[in-house]
């Protein structure tokens, strides 16, 4: 399955991980490693959405917009974006790609060396990744050839969507054929072309990479980056209660014992016995559901409830805190 249907009214690079476009990730790793202050998007189909989102979001300082009026591949692109280029060296990103704990700054050694190019690669113990990305043959650093999406790996270098690049690699585009297996002039096939009579490095990645083309590597993403930040969470225990008075003050005890949780809120739904005082001398938040039943208690708990993730429980001891958020999957 493909990012679509997700993707079928915003451009991929649009879709979000932890409250952040990948896009937007991958403008604040070319500012805050690189140091890059001139930035120019290529946009195409649904494309004016990535103008509007950078300039009602304040982030479009420095970032100049070039429009690719044909999907003809990333080749095509940077060819859009030739007229606009200031500097001899140029960082490309893919817009939908997404890193987390990555270290592009060990691309800066290379500004002042030898290659035409610098290739960021990572070792990647899965051959199916592998396949949907591209390898290289590398040896002492240096590139040798390249290959699109192999059937076959013969290594586990897997290349990423990042490219330190000099100019002159807009000739090879001009001169590199549109593959037979899209059409259009592959951005890879252009990169080992070079290799063959120029000196293309490899550079080595670090943390998490996800080429993301389909939701369930979107949903891996969003699991990746809640779990790196897991410990950081605020945890709300919500419990619904109504005439509870006789098993409340235990339940909050329990709960509020564990570590990881920083609130227990009773939301008491018009107890007639003593469950709010009860619930408030065990040390536990209470506010009151005036509506009856058991949903509008459970709603008035996640709307009220202070912590990132809320555990649902019983005032009557059905469920015991021994599963905690720490030791599941959230």
């Amino acid at each position: 399955m493909r990012a679509y249907p997700a993707t079928r009214y915003i451009p991929k690079a649009l879709m979000e991980v932890g409250g952040k476009t990948l896009i937007e990730r991958n403008v604040e790793i070319m500012r805050e490693q690189l140091g890059i202050r001139d930035i120019i998007v290529v946009i195409g189909y649904l494309g004016d959405q990535i103008e509007e989102y950078f300039r009602n979001r304040g982030i479009n300082k420095d970032i100049t917009f070039v429009r690719q009026s044909q999907q003809k591949g990333i080749g095509h692109a940077m060819l859009c974006a030739e007229p606009e280029l200031r500097h001899d060296r140029f960082v490309v990103m893919l817009g939908d790609e997404f890193y987390l704990d990555s270290n592009h700054g060990d691309l800066l050694p290379y500004l002042d060396g030898d290659g035409e190019a610098v290739l960021m690669f990572r070792e990647e113990p899965d051959r199916l990744r592998i396949s949907k990305n591209y390898t290289g043959v590398i040896e002492n650093s240096r590139v040798l050839s390249l290959e699109e999406k192999p059937k076959e790996p013969r290594s586990r270098w897997m290349g990423v969507g990042t490219y330190l690049l000099r100019r002159k690699v807009f000739d090879y585009i001009r001169k590199t054929p549109p593959s037979a297996l899209r059409g259009e002039v592959e951005i890879t096939d252009v990169l080992s072309r070079m290799a063959a009579s120029e000196k293309i490095y490899a550079c080595m990645l670090n943390g998490i990479y996800i080429n993301v083309n389909s939701v369930d590597e979107l949903n891996m993403a969003h699991y990746l980056l809640r779990e790196r930040y897991f410990g950081q969470y605020r945890v709300s225990v919500v419990i619904p209660a109504y005439n509870e008075e006789d098993t409340i003050e235990e339940v909050i005890r329990d709960f509020g014992s564990r570590d990881e949780i920083d609130e227990v809120l009773v939301v008491d739904n018009n107890s007639r016995d003593r469950t709010a005082e009860k619930a408030r001398r065990a040390g536990a938040r209470v506010v009151s559901e005036s509506r009856q039943g058991y949903g509008c208690a459970l709603r008035r708990g996640l709307d009220d409830a202070l912590g990132d993730i809320v555990v649902l429980t019983e005032a009557d001891g059905s469920f015991q805190p021994r599963i905690s958020p720490n030791s599941c999957n959230i």
